[in-house]
């Protein structure tokens, strides 16, 4: 696949890439957050302080930023859009895993799996944005901008009502099953792109 440019235009084809960047930016962001809102109903659940329970997640916010440094070189040596697809992908298993975690350590993992693979957002993400952004890379970067501050928001919002409502291991169900549907829409896109561009 075409890291530059997958639709080999500049038009529709670039606005589509540009939307599925900004959609990852916001799942980036909801994923990495969702544990910081459910741990108060884990207290329960798991028997163990809001402290203790609350440092699970370091593993994973470290691995948010030191993965970043592979994952750009990954995208700059091999494929954006795969490693977009990797990140859609693992991002979303990650989520589910954490929802299925019976102890302290299977939320270590899972949120570790979460923060590896949402580290692949930043540095490929971003680079596809500005790639296929043509003359109009400031308001590009500033819709992904807000889409990732949207994210921020969101997340608390989006964990709490899913927890409130069907207990806190959907509020990793959720959000990670609509990560990895995306990546499926995701894929279908881009082939449907290359294989037309292959044709023109």
């Amino acid at each position: 696949m075409n890291t530059e440019n997958p639709a080999g235009t500049a038009g529709g084809g670039n606005r589509t890439a540009l939307l599925f960047a900004n959609i990852a930016h916001f799942y980036s962001h909801v994923m990495m957050l969702v544990y910081p809102t459910v741990v108060i109903a884990l207290e329960a659940a798991f028997e163990r302080p809001y402290g203790e329970l609350l440092s699970l997640s370091f593993v994973g916010f470290v691995l948010y930023g030191v993965a970043a440094l592979p994952a750009g070189w990954l995208g700059d040596r091999w494929s954006t859009p795969a490693m977009l697809a990797v990140f859609f992908f693992g991002t979303g298993a990650a989520g589910i895993a954490a929802g299925f975690a019976t102890g302290p350590l299977g939320i270590v993992i899972a949120l570790g799996g979460i923060g590896l693979f949402s580290s692949i957002y930043h540095p490929v993400g971003i680079a596809w944005v500005v790639a296929n952004a043509a003359g109009a890379r400031g308001r590009a970067l500033g819709i992904n901008g807000v889409f990732g501050t949207a994210g921020i928001a969101c997340a608390p919002l989006i964990a709490g009502a899913l927890t409130a409502a069907f207990g806190w291991r959907y509020a990793f169900f959720v959000p990670g099953a609509a990560c990895i549907a995306t990546g499926i829409g995701f894929l279908f896109v881009m082939r449907r792109m290359a294989g037309q561009a292959a044709h023109k």
